[in-house]
């Protein structure tokens, strides 16, 4: 292990604080690391539209975690991001809040490492640095790597070179625990009630290219940063509308499928079969979200409705069954195209055929944002009584 030299703890000065800061602004662009907040109606698009992991928002203070060599010197140190700014030009390095810390790792880490994450403090006051994202890592960039690949890839580096247990260490190294989003009710349901040490105030979605993330708050997120207990338990609510593989089943909603699993489950609880029939003398088209399946052919089409919880409004996803693929050039077309997309799905223009009582591809929807909203489609579609 490497043992660092006198700049633990030590006080601010201005020109050490600017030599710091430079570095982080030579190594890194924060203008492209950006946050947004996600009010759930106008920003569904966003995670429609790209590749995003889940991870848990704790409560605590964002901060970049640094590790670098300045004139044969080594430095370790954590700093707000709310202190900094996205452009170098605009800081103010009398507010700028730089913390030193103490942390035996390998001498290769000072080649030059930038963690983004959150510190926090759990019971008996420990502080926990969670890394969250990667921009630089031993002297190589990591803003171009996948997130669950990066983030792998510094655990297996603290497996060899990082001791948790050295009390000489001034602050502990957590990883941030990422998830396809489709995981998101998993995640609020089952991970967030069995946290102990750290209050959690909501969810963070994250590229899977470092970028800008979206963070979504809880209700309660003004909990105070003391971590004694666990009132986690009652973040268990209604959070199935980032689920992007399960939606809570709708009433009145036909579900409209081949797949002969979910096909005998609708039939042995439902006395009555119905669907839909154009009530208009025109074609009925939408722009559905299609999914693709682990099953060759078979792509799920989705479409959106409001929802309301608490008095927040929201979009969430409803199954519009199965896509029907008609002959092989189609359905070459829709795999050459889905598989040109890296999260395998697409928003699609889609025609209701009446006669197979599902939705057909036509083409890809370039211009929308998000899928066709359920009740624009019912304006136009009846449901009745099946023969």
């Amino acid at each position: 292990m490497y043992k660092l030299g006198n700049n633990f703890e030590k006080k601010n000065n201005d020109s050490l604080t600017s030599q710091l800061i430079d570095y982080i602004y030579s190594n890194c662009e924060l203008s492209k690391f950006k946050f947004e907040l996600i009010q759930y109606d106008n920003d569904l698009p966003k995670l429609l539209s790209h590749k995003y992991f889940v991870t848990l928002n704790f409560v605590g203070f964002n901060n970049l975690l640094v590790f670098c060599k300045i004139r044969d010197k080594f430095y370790t140190f954590v700093v707000e991001r709310q202190t900094l700014s996205y452009s170098k030009a605009k800081v103010n390095l009398n507010e700028v809040r730089i913390y030193y810390k103490r942390i035996f790792l390998d001498p290769s880490v000072y080649n030059g490492t930038i963690f983004d994450g959150t510190l926090v403090k759990g019971k008996g006051g420990q502080e926990t640095f969670i890394i969250s994202d990667v921009y630089q890592f031993c002297g190589s960039d990591y803003t171009q790597m996948n997130l669950d690949i990066k983030l792998t890839s510094v655990i297996e580096y603290l497996k060899v070179h990082y001791n948790q247990d050295d009390t000489r260490n001034s602050m502990t190294l957590s990883i941030s625990k990422v998830f396809p989003i489709e995981k998101t009710t998993q995640v609020v349901t089952k991970m967030i009630p069995a946290i102990k040490d750290f209050k959690i105030r909501g969810l963070s979605f994250f590229p899977a290219t470092s970028g800008t993330k979206l963070l979504f708050f809880f209700d309660n997120d003004k909990r105070s940063e003391k971590t004694e207990g666990n009132d986690n338990q009652q973040q268990r609510f209604d959070y199935t509308k980032f689920n992007n593989q399960k939606e809570k089943k709708i009433e009145n909603i036909p579900k409209v499928t081949t797949d002969k699993k979910e096909k005998e489950s609708v039939e042995n609880n439902s006395e009555i079969q119905l669907k839909y029939v154009n009530k208009t003398d025109k074609p009925v088209y939408a722009t559905l979200e299609m999914k693709s399946t682990d099953e060759i052919d078979v792509y799920k089409l989705f479409a959106v409705e409001k929802a309301n919880v608490k008095g927040k409004t929201f979009l969430k996803r409803v199954k519009m069954g199965n896509a029907y693929i008609k002959g092989i050039n189609k359905s070459l077309e829709i795999r050459t195209l889905i598989n040109s997309k890296e999260d395998k799905k697409a928003l699609m223009k889609c025609l209701f055929n009446e006669d197979k009582n599902k939705w057909e591809p036509v083409e890809e929807d370039k211009k929308s944002k998000f899928p066709t909203y359920l009740s624009e489609i019912e304006e136009k579609l009846e449901l009745v009584e099946a023969d």
